[in-house]
């Protein structure tokens, strides 16, 4: 059994998917972990689909986010040494959504190391 959306997020995915023009790969990311280990995700447009849980692929040192319509993306972008460091001690993710900065929408994921 398929478990319901918020509503917000039904109408922002359905807006998506009834032809937006673009897929995840154009979707310019950022990520940023504190001092404090806290991890956070900005993007400039929604996404195809709704962030579910996100993946640190350690061995490629690549991010790829897991998404509720069952896609993935790999975020293109190796981790460097510090990194890559910080991200082993982080288990969750904080996915927000940046226009003209202001933050529209946010998810509050698991980070996976895989």
């Amino acid at each position: 059994m398929e478990k319901p959306l918020p509503q917000l997020a039904r109408i922002i995915k359905d807006e998506r998917d009834s032809g937006m023009g673009y897929t995840n790969a154009d979707v310019a990311i950022d990520l940023i972990v504190n001092a404090r280990g806290r991890a956070c995700m900005m993007h400039d447009r929604p996404f195809v689909g709704t962030p579910v849980w996100v993946k640190y692929l350690t061995n490629k040192r690549k991010v790829k986010l897991v998404f509720d319509n069952g896609t993935e993306f790999v975020y293109d972008h190796i981790m460097t040494g510090p990194m890559h460091k910080a991200l082993l001690n982080v288990t969750k993710l904080f996915i927000i959504q940046i226009n003209n900065g202001v933050p529209v929408e946010g998810y509050d994921t698991t980070l996976i190391k895989e």
